[in-house]
């Protein structure tokens, strides 16, 4: 992988993290303001379960990229080295 698209999976890794952290803040703030006006809790407003998962999926797709090739598991290499 190239340093520039490094860079660019990076930049979308922490832009991903700050957007879920803006989303844990806007589910704490929204219930806050349902507690003061006394209102039941249904569920969360669709924009916040949007850019939730929005967020989420752009976070570990860029951390994944970040991470470099993936090793492949092979069991069989495992129990060779293992004595009983």
């Amino acid at each position: 992988m190239n340093p520039t698209s490094l860079s660019i999976f990076r930049g979308i890794c922490l832009v991903g993290l700050i957007s879920l952290l803006h989303c844990a803040y806007s589910a704490a703030q929204h219930r806050f303001y349902l507690r003061l006006t006394e209102q039941p809790f249904t569920q969360l407003p669709l924009d916040i379960i949007v850019q939730t998962i929005v967020s989420l999926i752009a976070f570990l797709y860029s951390a994944t990229c970040i991470a470099g090739e993936f090793q492949p598991v092979r069991s069989d290499l495992q129990v060779y080295h293992c004595y009983y």
